[in-house]
């Protein structure tokens, strides 16, 4: 759930008033209306103020990739998960991002080269939806290889078959 939806449900839940949520945490009124109507992006200092008189704490983990949900995306891996349908793009977005996080080590070969090789197809197949959601990524970028391997081309084409189903 978003950040700023939890916040503002906490305060309604507590019985809080803007104006009252602002003298507790010390943010300004017109800062958390800001807030609240997600018109401003506000620092983790910030949410961590308006959190503390909420009794919720800010957390920050690691989040790993839905291998099942990559590959029900298109990307051309095994997966447990064979019921799982077309999940939005905006899905396959955030796990893309999350999969060249966890990968940007030397890591399993076989899920890197099924990244790569969507990476690719999606750059080579799909270049409006490639430029609008992740061109400007430096990890998507460091993923894209620049000698392809015999692997790496064959599941670029199971990638193709499997993002034109839905992208």
């Amino acid at each position: 759930m978003n950040a700023l939806l939890v916040l503002r449900e906490a305060r309604k839940e507590r019985g809080l008033s803007q104006v009252q949520l602002a003298a507790l945490s010390g943010v300004s009124l017109p800062t958390i209306q800001n807030i609240e109507a997600n018109k401003t992006n506000p620092t983790l200092e910030i949410l961590e103020k308006l959190a503390a008189p909420l009794g919720l704490a800010i957390r920050l983990e690691s989040v790993t990739p839905g291998w099942d949900l990559l590959a029900a995306c298109g990307v051309p891996i095994l997966s447990r998960d064979k019921n799982s349908g077309y999940p939005s793009a905006e899905s396959l977005i955030r796990q893309l991002l999350l999969a060249t996080r966890e990968l940007s080590d030397e890591g399993e070969t076989r899920k890197k080269e099924a990244i790569q090789a969507t990476l690719l197809a999606l750059r080579d197949y799909f270049p409006s939806f490639f430029s609008k959601y992740l061109s400007r990524s430096p990890l998507i970028q460091k993923q894209i290889p620049t000698d392809l391997s015999g692997r790496v081309i064959r599941l670029r084409r199971i990638a193709i078959e499997n993002l034109s189903r839905y992208l």
